[in-house]
């Protein structure tokens, strides 16, 4: 079965786990995130993957995830939940539970871990695809994991029953392309927010990211600017995300360690990430407003206008 996967294209913020403040499930404020940010326009939520911290959570903790997730979302828009995991096991598991809450996709990425042959990770895949019986996207993010395919092995890949697509998380656009041409009935998401005006110009059908969940608002206008062909205004967005996302990368923590800092900021207390992800402290912080202030970050509406009644 071969779902017509461009139903899932637009934006998906690839949403962060809250925690109390004894690193428990902030299930309140996970709700509140995912209402917030549906009113802001997103086209969907990506759940329990690299910025879902879903690696460092219980199978448990994953499946009660995308129930609070399913229950706000309340079949407004399409949800992606991310079951790799270390064991086929698991994700076997996760992948039967999670397709029982009604998710719309599922996501994973190869094993981890371990270093197994390509044709184990066609198995792992055809695995998980056959036992959630539902539409499933591959997870590509070689930087974080080392893992790389080829075309050729993309082809094999997006063979397998139920595959539709792949979330996409690298620079190499050349390789993107290569596979937007081979496979025009899949579904390539871009995950690298820096570079979506590039890879929507050649073909790719959206984002999955993690810059979209405090810039919602702006990645859903640079999304929209493109498809009616008004580049000028895609390309000002693009450049007022990267300013952000190039201070979050450079702020002592990460992308994945400046998010939960910024959504405090903004009036979602998400806590702090789970170790053994590093944490920025009080001077990096403050250090990390001041240059956000600099480039108008709190006051200009593109960034925060959909958070405003949250921010004190």
């Amino acid at each position: 079965m071969k779902t017509p996967s461009k139903t899932f294209k637009g934006v998906y913020p690839a949403t962060p786990p809250p925690y109390t403040s004894d690193g428990q499930l902030n299930r309140r404020m996970l709700a509140d995130l995912v209402e917030a940010q549906l009113q802001a326009g997103v086209n969907g939520f990506y759940i329990s993957g690299g910025t879902g911290e879903g690696i460092l959570h219980t199978v448990e903790e994953r499946i009660e995830t995308a129930r609070i997730v399913m229950d706000q979302v309340g079949g407004r828009c399409r949800v992606i939940a991310h079951v790799g995991a270390v064991s086929t096991r698991d994700a076997v598991a996760l992948a039967r539970a999670v397709a029982s809450l009604g998710v719309d996709a599922i996501s994973a990425l190869p094993p981890i871990l371990y270093r197994v042959p390509f044709n184990a990770i066609l198995d792992f895949y055809t695995r998980i695809a056959s036992e959630a019986g539902k539409p499933m996207f591959a997870y590509y993010i070689p930087g974080m994991n080392g893992i790389t395919f080829t075309a050729d092995q993309f082809d094999e890949l997006l063979a397998v029953e139920n595959v539709v697509g792949v979330k996409f998380s690298d620079y190499n656009l050349f390789l993107m392309q290569q596979i937007l041409d081979r496979h025009p009935e899949s579904l390539v998401m871009s995950g690298n927010d820096e570079v979506l005006l590039p890879a929507l110009s050649i073909g790719a059908h959206g984002a999955i990211g993690l810059t979209p969940n405090i810039m919602p608002t702006l990645f859903v206008g640079l999304y929209d600017a493109f498809l009616r062909g008004d580049l000028k205004t895609a390309l000002e967005l693009q450049a007022k995300a990267n300013r952000v996302i190039r201070i979050m990368l450079e702020c002592g923590a990460g992308g994945l360690g400046a998010l939960k800092p910024v959504l405090r900021m903004i009036g979602f207390d998400c806590g702090v990430p789970r170790e053994p992800l590093p944490q920025l402290d009080g001077a990096e912080i403050d250090r990390f407003r001041r240059q956000l202030t600099e480039i108008d970050f709190f006051s200009d509406p593109i960034y925060l206008g959909w958070a405003k009644d949250r921010m004190h």
